[in-house]
């Protein structure tokens, strides 16, 4: 264990200053449930919504608000904890003293570089923390068939203890919904003290019509009570893919990207641009394929029942992200971090298991493994170093990937690179010019750039695209402002309003051009008491009060 936690705080050294990336931004930084103190209320309110996840934020920024260090050993440390828990998990399955194959298995689970978007992207730390509750439910539930029938009580907590576990799991990512699957698979496959599935089933019915009454509860609650239901999607994921197409590329997904990354750890994106998929044909040529290495594993499972579990274990914790519920990204390297436990299950028994193989050898292979991983995972956590060198990667190997150019450009904005970000934004519109997003950072760079002219036209551009874009409305009314086009910057103004009725920024732009420009003193007295009213607290107070003091004793 003391090798596994320092040769990760070794290799994941480098990532403890990397800076909020991607998703980070608007999920934590921006995140009103985070910002708030800490309420046990809003912990309900957003429990399936990921809420321990949420709540997790939340302490960080209580101890050390947004210094990303804090955020980065939490993720580090969970990661760690897992790893330990992967040995002692495997140590109880595997009773072979020959070679340490727990130990094994969780040093090429925690150095291997695909872990690293699920490590150092902090988004990430959903699946962490699913991932480690998962765990922790199934060394419960280990131990509870460990201790049946003889220690009752022993068995009850244990069973109660991974139930928790289960539902904090719930709490933090829907991934470990296959548990129960899982569990199941273990009773049948290995099962160390070849328990009757039956008998504990009559042992402890009311426990399990307990357990089961409220997953149903659950399901219930997710199928008719939640925006997108039971197998709801975001975004526009199941118009632009469809179920069975999403499930046919996810086929191809597994070999081609998911199992091609765990074996050849090369190529890493942040942004990877797979083709969608819908050759029906390939599909049940690759399913036909599995099927029949499904029936050599379970003909043998008899003389490596660990093997058979640990690649039923990669299909079944892989399924809620490549099946039929489809998502807006095809692939991601962060979902294979729970079905990877099982991937290394594998490699380790292929090294270990063959007796033929020399003793010596084994060793080199392990040692060049453990180093091989090591130098690749600090390589990769370079270039997450910093939002350019990571949007320039995802560019060289996404280069076809909108996403890439956009978030690139954002980078460049931050660094008031200005004209890489115009080139990078322009590289995104000719892949696709219809985003909204593209045109109107280039408004943004082009009215910093004092170019009003192509300011406007970027703005209305992005409004063509999305007339809701109230942002957008209010950056015209403050260009036609500078213009001196009071009338049309109004005009922007309210739209703004209309959109965002909330915009105390818009009601005094407007009070400004009556009350010095266009010398409408009761029009300017208006938007100034709205403003206030909306935003008492603004820096302006005291100079808007004193105008409405003047206008009131005039």
């Amino acid at each position: 264990m003391v090798l596994i936690i320092a040769l990760n705080l070794l290799v994941y050294a480098n990532t403890l200053k990397v800076p909020f990336q991607f998703d980070d931004v608007r999920f934590i930084e921006k995140n009103k449930y985070i910002l708030e103190p800490l309420d046990i209320n809003s912990l309900f309110e957003t429990y399936f919504l990921r809420g321990i996840v949420r709540w997790s934020y939340a302490v960080n920024h209580l101890i050390g608000e947004f210094n990303v260090i804090g955020y980065h050993m939490v993720n580090l440390s969970v990661h760690i904890i897992i790893s330990v828990l992967f040995f002692i998990v495997l140590r109880n399955l595997y009773l072979n003293s020959r070679w340490n194959l727990p130990l094994l298995a969780a040093l090429l689970f925690s150095l291997h570089p695909v872990q690293i978007e699920s490590v150092t992207y902090l988004m990430s730390r959903s699946g962490l923390l699913a991932t480690f509750f998962y765990l922790l439910a199934f060394y419960f539930f280990i131990n509870s068939t460990q201790n049946f029938p003889g220690n009752k009580t022993k068995t009850v907590v244990f069973l109660i203890t991974a139930l928790i576990c289960f539902l904090l799991g719930l709490g933090s990512k829907l991934t470990i919904v296959t548990l129960p699957i899982m569990l199941i698979i273990y009773l049948f496959v290995i099962n160390i003290n070849k328990i009757s599935v039956l008998s504990v089933a009559r042992q402890y019915k009311w426990l399990l019509v307990g357990v089961l009454a409220a997953f149903t509860l659950f399901l219930i609650r997710k199928a008719f009570f939640t925006k997108n239901g039971l197998f709801g999607v975001s975004g526009m994921a199941i118009e632009q893919y469809g179920r069975w197409g999403y499930f046919m590329t996810e086929v191809k997904a597994f070999y081609s990207y998911y199992l091609k990354l765990l074996l050849l750890p090369i190529n890493f994106n942040v942004n990877p641009d797979f083709p969608f998929s819908s050759s029906l044909w390939h599909t049940i040529c690759l399913l036909t394929l599995a099927l029949f290495g499904l029936f050599y594993l379970v003909k043998y499972s008899k003389k490596l029942p660990l093997l058979i579990f640990s690649t039923l274990w990669i299909f079944v914790t892989l399924s809620p992200t490549s099946s039929f519920i489809p998502l807006n990204d095809l692939v991601a390297e962060h979902r294979i971090y729970l079905p990877s436990l099982g991937f290394f299950i594998a490699i380790s028994l292929a090294i270990v298991h063959p007796r033929r193989l020399p003793e010596m050898l084994k060793i080199v292979s392990v040692l060049t493994l453990v180093i091989l991983f090591s130098i690749l995972t600090v390589q990769r956590n370079s270039v997450w170093n910093s939002a350019i060198s990571l949007w320039e990667d995802a560019v060289k190997k996404s280069p076809h990937h909108v996403r890439s150019y956009l978030n690139l450009g954002r980078a460049y904005y931050y660094e008031k690179m200005f004209h890489k970000a115009i080139t990078a934004y322009e590289k995104a519109n000719n892949i696709n010019n219809f985003y909204f997003e593209s045109h109107y950072n280039l408004g943004t760079i082009y009215y910093e750039l004092e170019n009003l002219d192509k300011a406007v036209k970027e703005f209305s551009t992005a409004l063509q695209l999305d007339e809701n874009l109230s942002e957008a409305y209010i950056n015209l009314g403050n260009i036609y402002m500078d213009k001196k086009e009071y009338e049309t910057a109004i005009n922007m103004f309210k739209s703004a309003i209309h959109r965002q009725a909330i915009c105390s920024v818009c009601f005094r732009n407007i009070a400004i051009i009556y009350y010095y420009h266009l010398k409408d003193y009761k029009k300017a007295m208006f938007y100034f008491k709205q403003t206030l009213r909306l935003d008492p607290e603004q820096k302006q107070k005291q100079e808007i009060q004193s105008i409405i003091g003047s206008l009131d004793t005039s």
